[in-house]
């Protein structure tokens, strides 16, 4: 019967065809669905990506051509002059997708666009909230539950995580900058948990792995959680600290009502991976998205939903994505990552043209900017330095040499400090802001990735992902005076300090 249906269709497609006009340029196209077998009945792999999608809205952006699809996927166009079009595909429940189809002469241009269905929106099931909802700078930690043996340590649909080993380019980088070889291939810990009394009992992460745990700053061994039942990784808060937008793995934002107990009230698509969000000067939560339409999606956090979705695309680095970005008054700063090169997009707020961009150092992972606004710092993975950028016109002013595998950065209130976490030498890197020089290196635990420092920029907290604990670092003395327990069922991403 299927065959009978896919001929069907073919006929009628050759008939419309053979009765357009000799100089006529036509587009055929067909839209199947990506499932894993199961998802839509299909239990034979090499059928798992034949089922055609029907009703689905098919317009070439930029004109009036719309079509649908039949009830086996196909949709065509006639009468299009030659050039390159966009088809953006749509229906509710998929993820919207947009493939590019040239037209030339009088040739059919054939397109298949494979959709996927958007992923289930994420909850909240058991755990607890802290005691008491109202604790100033209270700092969330995302912990997210580590793969179980065999598997990827790394969900497909997230951001890659970088590993312990090394890439040359990377060796050759932490050798310039000095490093001990005897470091290289270990990362020594430093014992900096005080005897005694370090909270086990008080940890829950080893009982329920996907969770934000919150911890007071005022007393970090006495920490309280949230259960989550998908994992979690970056979070921003809002300008009032009620609301807490988190990232997960399902490829959706979740909303938490921090005043309310936090509790989980809502959900928001991103279409992609997320790999960062930051807080803009508006007052709105911006969000980098790595996608085959990567960009930046902005959320109002009065209505908790989507209000604009600003495209990027790569200026001078192929095939690079988002990996993280600043926000200014009239600019959202996109740090573009390839494994050998990086690039910095200015990308207008207002209509989301890039409008410049500045080459960094390789694999940028984090970017941070001065609070005057004039300052960008960014944290190069792979070339173990920080690329200082003038904002103003986007000019490469220099780069500092930190530690191995540079990972997020955060700037104080004040913009007179800056502070990298170094993921693969297992320290932070303390800069001045005022002019790029190395004032300390604070050891931390192992991994240093997620970073959050106080509204009165006396403390920084790290998450060390590669053993599961938090350090609390003194900024005063620049030297860390507490460490978490460590976890063995979870991994800590993002921290979020609640304003």
């Amino acid at each position: 019967m299927r065959h009978i249906y896919v001929m069907a269709a073919l006929v009628v497609a050759f008939v419309l065809l053979s009765g357009m006009a000799a100089n006529a340029a036509p587009i055929i196209g067909y839209i199947v669905e990506s499932a894993g077998g199961e998802a839509m009945g299909v239990t034979n792999p090499e059928q798992r990506i034949q089922k055609g999608v029907d009703a689905v809205l098919v317009m070439i952006e930029g004109t009036k051509f719309e079509a649908r699809t039949n009830i086996m996927g196909w949709f065509w166009f006639s009468d299009l002059p030659d050039g390159v079009y966009n088809i953006a595909a749509i229906k509710e429940g998929y993820n919207t997708v947009t493939k590019q189809v040239k037209v030339e002469g009088r040739a059919p241009a054939n397109v298949t666009i494979v959709m996927n269905r958007k992923k289930t929106a994420p909850g909240i099931s058991g755990g607890y909230g802290p005691s008491e909802v109202a604790i100033p700078n209270a700092v969330y930690v995302a912990y997210a539950a580590i793969a179980a043996p065999g598997s990827s340590s790394t969900p497909g649909n997230q951001m890659p995580l970088p590993g312990s080993n090394m890439s040359t380019l990377q060796f050759k980088s932490a050798l310039a900058n000095g490093a001990n070889l005897d470091n290289l291939t270990g990362f020594p810990t430093p014992e900096l948990r005080p005897p005694g009394g370090t909270g086990d009992l008080q940890t829950p992460v080893s009982y329920y792995p996907n969770n934000l745990t919150v911890m007071d700053p005022n007393a970090p061994r006495d920490m309280k959680f949230v259960n989550l039942n998908a994992k979690p990784y970056w979070m921003c808060f809002d300008t009032s600290g009620s609301k807490l937008f988190v990232s997960t793995d399902s490829q959706y934002l979740m909303v938490i009502d921090v005043s309310g107990g936090n509790k989980v009230v809502g959900s928001i698509p991103t279409g992609g991976i997320v790999t960062d969000m930051t807080r803009g000067p508006d007052g709105n939560v911006y969000v980098s998205v790595s996608s085959a339409t990567p960009g930046v999606l902005v959320i109002s956090p009065q209505t908790s939903t989507a209000i604009s979705y600003l495209r990027v695309k790569p200026v001078r680095v192929p095939d690079s994505q988002p990996r993280a970005l600043a926000v200014g008054t009239d600019m959202v700063y996109v740090a573009m990552a390839s494994s050998q090169a990086g690039e910095v997009l200015a990308v207008s707020k207002a209509g989301g043209a890039t409008v410049s961009s500045c080459l960094v150092g390789a694999y940028p992972q984090g970017i941070a900017m001065t609070p005057n606004g004039q300052f960008l710092f960014v944290a190069n993975f792979n070339s173990s330095d920080v690329s200082v950028i003038s904002a103003a016109n986007m000019q490469h002013l220099g780069k500092i040499r930190v530690g191995i595998q540079p990972m997020r950065i955060v700037c104080n209130s004040r913009g007179d400090r800056v502070y990298v976490t170094n993921n693969g030498s297992n320290c932070v890197t303390v800069i001045d802001g005022r002019n790029g020089a190395v004032i300390a290196t604070v050891n931390t635990g192992k991994g240093p990735m997620g970073i959050g420092i106080n509204s009165a920029g006396s403390r920084v907290f790290v998450a060390n992902n590669k053993e599961g604990t938090v350090t609390v670092i003194n900024t005063d003395i620049n030297s860390a005076i507490q460490t978490t327990t460590a976890t063995t069922t979870s991994r800590p991403f993002g921290i979020a300090i609640r304003p």
